[in-house]
Order: structure tokens, then C-alpha cells, then sequence
């Protein structure tokens, strides 16, 4: 759904240079996206077109959901005495652009980052799948917003490890093949399930985005009872 396309002349000038510039460095089917929707507005859901439209400061605050996201974060966590892990950062990682100054370290996770180097990312990137084997021995925090595929695995691998967590869900549902009805609804009661098994030293909130930005999925906090 589109949230924002009041597009002047200018941001689509913005819009056109920042894609002759950067198209090449795109895998081909981020290519196809850009080539789609890249003039066709602000949505709710496609993380790649909404990252351009952060960095060149077209869409509003109002829309802008990472924002968001971060409200909820600070709501339950400082980051400035923490260590953080963000998982699924994106193309062009700008919840990290946002968040890196405010906490006392910040690094990103995603086999997918392109852009790192526009956003000015100075701790590390780890252009890697995240796993229950990747270390988090290092980290006090780790932050998903909408990480798909790796949402599972960064879920059993902070409990098992006990550190604290916050993922904003997507709409996907990266259900086990023997799952037959595989619907989002299934997916977040799957999780649900993980988080119920292994998750009895923690607290567990669940937050949603303003009904204004139609983004129905879930926010998971879990914080370590003290």
C-alpha cells in the first residue's frame, strides 16, 4: 500500500539521479524493482525503494516507519550503553544510519547490504547470512526489523545465547517444509511457540506501528527478567 506519493518535480529528479547512479551496483531482480516502483511512492512493505526515499529525505516523518521503529526501540532499551546487532539491515541500511550514533556500537548483518558506504556505516558489516551458529557473544542487543529468513535463527539463538531482542515482522512465513498451511498467521504462532519453549527467562511485549502506517504484523520486545 502506498503511504506517500506527493512527489515534486525535484524529489523525482532526487529520485532519477540517485538510480542512473547506483543501478549497477543492484542485484537483478532489486534492478527490476527500481525499474517498477521506484516513482510510484512510499509503501508499507518494500524496504528497498523505502531506504531511497529515507536517505534523499523525500517522504515525511509522519510515514517514515523506521522512525517508528525507532521510538519502540528507545521505549524499551538505552542504546548508548549497549552493543548492538542488527540483523536484515537492507539494501541500504538506513535504520542503521539512523541508530549507529546512538549506541555505543552498531553493527549490521545481511548478505544483501549494497550501500553501506552512502550512509556512512563506521562499525562493522557482515555481508553474511545470520544462523543459531553465528556468534552474539559480543552483542547486548539485536535489532530486526523485518528479517525474514533469518527471523527463526535470530530468535532461538538470542535465547539460547540470553541476550535481549526486538524484531518487527514482516509478512512472509518461513515455515519448516512439513507445515502445510503456510500463512503469515501460522508463521507468528510458530514463533509464538519458539518464544514460549525457550523464552521463560524472559519478558515478552508485543508493540504495533500506528494504524495509520498499515503495517499489521507484530513487534516482538523480549527482555531478560531481572
Amino acid at each position: 500500500m502506498i503511504l506517500y506519493d506527493k512527489l515534486s518535480d525535484t524529489d523525482k529528479a532526487k529520485l532519477i539521479a540517485f538510480k542512473e547512479k547506483y543501478y549497477q551496483r543492484y542485484v537483478s531482480y532489486l534492478q527490476e524493482e527500481l525499474d517498477n516502483k521506484l516513482l510510484k511512492g512510499f509503501t508499507n512493505n518494500n524496504d528497498t525503494i523505502n531506504q531511497i526515499y529515507c536517505y534523499l529525505q523525500i517522504v515525511p516523518d509522519k510515514f517514515n516507519y523506521y522512525l517508528e521503529f525507532i521510538k519502540i526501540i528507545q521505549k524499551y532499551f538505552v542504546l548508548e550503553n549497549k552493543k548492538v546487532l542488527e540483523i536484515g539491515a537492507g539494501s541500504l541500511p538506513i535504520l542503521a544510519s539512523y541508530l549507529e550514533s546512538k549506541a555505543l556500537n552498531y553493527d549490521i548483518m545481511d548478505p544483501g547490504i549494497i550501500l553501506e558506504d552512502l550512509v556512512g556505516i563506521k562499525d562493522r558489516v557482515f555481508k553474511e547470512k545470520f544462523s543459531l551458529d553465528t556468534s552474539i557473544t559480543d552483542y547486548d542487543l539485536l535489532i530486526g526489523y523485518n528479517p525474514c529468513t533469518a527471523t527463526e535463527a535470530m530468535i532461538r539463538n538470542c535465547l539460547q545465547n540470553h541476550k535481549e531482542f526486538i524484531i518487527a515482522l514482516c509478512g512472509c512465513a518461513f515455515l519448516p517444509e512439513s507445515y502445510k498451511k503456510r500463512t503469515n498467521k501460522e508463521w507468528q504462532k510458530y514463533l509464538f511457540q519458539i518464544i514460549e519453549k525457550l523464552g521463560q527467562n524472559y519478558n515478552l511485549y508485543i508493540e504495533y506501528f500506528k494504524d495509520y502506517l498499515n503495517i499489521e504484523y507484530p513487534i516482538l520486545v523480549m527482555k531478560l527478567k531481572k
